[in-house]
């Protein structure tokens, strides 16, 4: 059958598994495979119960399917991964994701599970029938988990068979209707492809991980969260709990006569302020949570997802999930952020706080053996596309020099004193929160948690007015893009990709976020696919793990470094035809570990 299958252009092919991570240990224990003159049909390897298993050696068959392309949903950072685990070469892998192409097609339907799709796209729920039988039988399962070794033959076949037959069906729908968009949307459609395959290389990588400073500093964070608590009951009363926010309330309420309305960090400092007594004890009552973080969040979680946890299983290395696989909110079919950006989770590597006085978690990151980190991070990427398209001339010549610092430029156009700390903060909110159509009360809120001082709302007013009126431009082409993602329902970003208005899900007032984040994050992407066909190109080891914010990471052997001044070339180069208004400027570094400095609390 395999062998009939492979003789087609193109197979639907679809994974049952006993868990989410092939490179920690999880297996394939089921494939089924669709083409409309063959028909659906499915193989077991692994499944428990009276089930024919074949065996496991008979993986090695599916080997002529990866000459194929390969349709299926969430196939490229997902599937794919488990057929490398058994050792299959994944040299000419081609894929046909339909979850990339459903959120080529429309990025702004209200969910993106294959079955959902199939409703909104398809009409036809047959899909959602067979995947609610599924959920239905996972709901009521008793044992370890719900994955498909455990699952009954007449739930799980039909499932799976579904699978491959509907989103063969979904690929019919999309691809013709992508295509006649014309230019530049075949090129977007290989690119999404492309990109699909590279979300699961990117989980396969992972980052390495320092596990022996790591235990030291678990160690360390358990034993000072039990000084701190030990010094609140010698102070007080034995018996208060530091984790709970009514004990608290009442500790501050009665010992240092603080009126708190509730126990948020910025309250316990606001309210302490001018008592040095109280102001001392929320110091460490907020390093008890810094370290209750650090060992129950960051380092082990109960989900058995924490970066420690996942390095112990996987050599060394910390895998996530990247793209699809990142969604554990309800009622959200994809991982992809509204914005088409990056999302990451189990463990969230895009969480990893920024090292400051406090926190230098990031060096526990670090490049395995003789290789090293590399990052390149895009500056400013989000006000540069901002001043691009509003044509704001003064904001213009500011970002033309790689010395330019917009947010000092706009302090000093609000009478303000960019070398006054908190002025220039000021300055920098009002900047991005532009972006995000601000308004006066919410910019009150944040100034005044992240600068601990009372600020009202008739002087956000004000600043806002002043700032609109400093540059104009700014607000144009916020009303315009308002405007033109209602009467089209569309916008069109910078490399001719469409953005989709969906009225019961997008407030149009956003749409210059919209239209700016859905940009950065195509800048990213086609950054991370020339990157990597730069690696492919020259036949480095130099691979891509790691993707925050505005900032791709690598890591590689140290005479591949001598290609990063390439590397940031090219990444400078991206944009439009004719160019931006701005150019993009690219910092680089590279070193050992991700982090300038060690964690002040332990040493190697």
């Amino acid at each position: 059958m395999v062998a009939s299958l492979a003789r087609h252009p193109a197979v639907a092919f679809d994974l049952e598994t006993d868990g989410l991570y092939p490179a920690e240990g999880n297996r394939m224990c089921m494939a089924s495979m669709y083409h409309p003159a063959e028909g659906a049909f499915s193989v077991a390897w692994r499944m428990h119960g009276a089930v024919p298993n074949l065996p496991e050696k008979s993986i090695k068959l599916l080997q002529p399917l990866l000459d194929t392309e390969l349709v299926g949903h969430n196939i490229g950072s997902f599937d794919l991964l488990f057929l490398l685990a058994e050792g299959l070469d994944l040299t000419n892998a081609r894929v046909w994701d339909t979850l990339n192409g459903a959120l080529l097609f429309n990025d702004s339907l209200a969910g993106y599970k294959l079955s959902v799709l199939c409703t909104l796209l398809l009409n036809d729920d047959g899909m959602e029938r067979s995947a609610r039988k599924w959920e239905k039988w996972r709901e009521g399962f008793k044992g370890k988990d719900g994955f498909a070794p455990h699952t009954p033959l007449e739930i799980i076949q039909p499932k799976a068979e579904d699978d491959v037959a509907f989103a063969w069906r979904l690929r019919e729908f999309l691809e013709p209707r992508i295509l006649a968009r014309g230019d530049p949307y075949p090129r977007l459609l290989k690119q999404e492809m492309e990109w699909a395959i590279f979300l699961g290389e990117l989980q396969w990588e992972g980052i390495g991980f320092d596990i022996e400073l790591a235990e030291k500093l678990l160690d360390w964070a358990r034993h000072r969260q039990v000084e701190i608590q030990k010094s609140f009951w010698d102070e007080w009363r034995p018996g208060l709990l530091l984790t709970s926010p009514t004990q608290l309330m009442r500790y501050f309420t009665e010992f240092h006569k603080m009126d708190i309305p509730n126990t948020e960090d910025w309250i316990l400092r606001m309210f302490s302020k001018g008592n040095p007594d109280a102001a001392a004890a929320v110091e460490r009552v907020l390093e008890h949570r810094l370290w209750s973080k650090t060992s129950d969040t960051f380092l082990e979680s109960r989900s058995k997802r924490g970066w420690l946890q996942s390095a112990r299983r996987g050599n060394g290395r910390v895998r996530a999930s990247w793209g699809t696989d990142a969604s554990t909110g309800r009622k959200r079919g994809s991982g992809f952020t509204r914005t088409l950006r990056l999302r990451c989770s189990q463990p969230n590597l895009q969480q990893v706080p920024t090292d400051d006085e406090r926190y230098h978690l990031r060096s526990l990151f670090m490049a395995g053996g003789d290789n090293e980190l590399a990052g390149y991070d895009i500056s400013q990427a989000e006000v540069r596309l901002v001043a691009h398209y509003a044509n704001e001339t003064r904001m213009l010549d500011e970002l033309r020099s790689r010395e330019g610092d917009i947010h000092a430029m706009v302090c000093r156009s609000l009478g303000w004193d960019p070398n006054n700390p908190k002025e220039k903060y000021r300055a920098k909110r009002i900047d991005l929160g532009t972006i995000y159509s601000i308004g006066r009360s919410h910019l009150a809120q944040v100034l005044t948690e992240e600068l601990l001082e009372w600020v009202d709302e008739a002087d956000t007013d004000k600043w806002l007015k002043d700032y609109r009126r400093k540059y104009p431009k700014i607000q144009w082409i916020s009303r315009k893009a308002e405007r033109t993602i209602v009467e089209r329902g569309h916008l069109v970003l910078w490399n001719g990709r469409r953005i989709y208005f969906n009225p019961d899900r997008d407030e149009a007032h956003k749409a210059l976020n919209l239209l700016i984040q859905t940009g950065v994050a195509e800048i990213i992407k086609e950054g991370i696919l020339k990157t990597r066909a730069i690696f492919k190109k020259e036949g480095m080891k130099t691979r891509i793990v790691h993707q925050l914010h505005d900032e791709i990471m690598t890591e590689g052997p140290k005479d591949e470094l001598e290609y990063m001044p390439e590397i940031q070339k090219m990444l400078e180069a991206i944009g439009p035809e004719g160019g931006w208004r701005c150019p993009l400027f690219v910092n680089s570094w590279h070193r050992k570990r991700w982090g300038k400095e060690l964690p002040q609390e332990v040493t190697i």
